[in-house]
């Protein structure tokens, strides 16, 4: 039985190391790549995955991507309308969405 069992973890331990040779291969590294090999090797060494030891990647990254095609184009429409109100408006809109918040403070951080 013991030797099903050191077969089994040598076997996911393989796996393991295969999906990091191989997402550390791609040839366009991402955030969410870079995540997997990091748990996969977080694994590998025995430790277990927590949200504080490594956070998930942003998933945002595609609607921030929309949000700021929409700003660009409701700026561009203004400008060409030469409607200064709403130039002013859509640049303020934009501004808004774009510059960093400051986040509370967690219960952790206090």
């Amino acid at each position: 039985m013991d030797e099903d069992k050191s077969a089994d973890i040598e076997l996911l331990r393989d796996a393991l190391d295969h999906i990091v040779r191989v997402a550390a291969s791609a040839r366009v590294p991402t955030r969410r790549l870079d995540w997997i090999i990091k748990r996969a090797r977080m694994a590998l060494r025995g430790k277990r995955w927590t949200h504080d030891s490594l956070p998930l990647p942003n998933r945002y990254t595609d609607e921030r991507i929309r949000d700021l095609k929409k700003d660009f184009r409701a700026i561009v429409g203004a400008y060409e309308s030469g409607d200064e109100a709403a130039l002013e408006r859509a640049i303020t809109a934009a501004k808004d969405r774009t510059l960093p918040t400051s986040e509370p403070e967690s219960e952790q951080d206090t």
